[in-house]
């Protein structure tokens, strides 16, 4: 198809074959349609297109889940198993825990806790609050 027939209506039905007969995920496709209104831009400002079709296009929304995080114990027992297992993997788990176990949206629902590394440079425990 020449690039001065694309019509938006059209981009709209690449992207709903994309999701649908492809299985492109809708951040999948949002990518796509990001690539396509790129490159009819500089369509655009080289003079082969008077106006960007896709940019009255609709790619599709991203459906976005709630992250649930683990609780406590399986936590640290995950932790636990990634310093077993693979000590080098442990150490951004765990830096990653506190600064992420700082953000609670309940500072009531907090209580100290300890978590151990023994590969955390020569620390053997780090204190953090913790979410219950």
């Amino acid at each position: 198809m020449p690039i001065g027939k694309i019509k938006d209506h059209q981009l709209d039905a690449l992207y709903a074959g994309l999701e649908k007969e492809r299985g492109l995920s809708p951040s999948s496709v949002r990518q796509v349609h990001a690539v396509i209104r790129s490159s009819l831009n500089q369509a655009v400002k080289w003079g082969w297109l008077s106006a960007n079709p896709a940019v009255k296009a609709t790619p599709p929304a991203v459906r976005r889940s709630e992250i649930v995080p683990p609780d406590i114990g399986t936590a640290l027992r995950l932790l636990a198993a990634a310093e077993e297992r693979e000590p080098e993997f442990a150490i951004p788990l765990v830096l990653s825990s506190i600064i992420r176990g700082r953000g609670t949206e309940n500072p009531s629902a907090t209580s100290a806790g300890v978590l151990s590394c023994t590969h955390c440079s020569n620390v053997s425990a780090m204190p953090f609050e913790i979410s219950a």
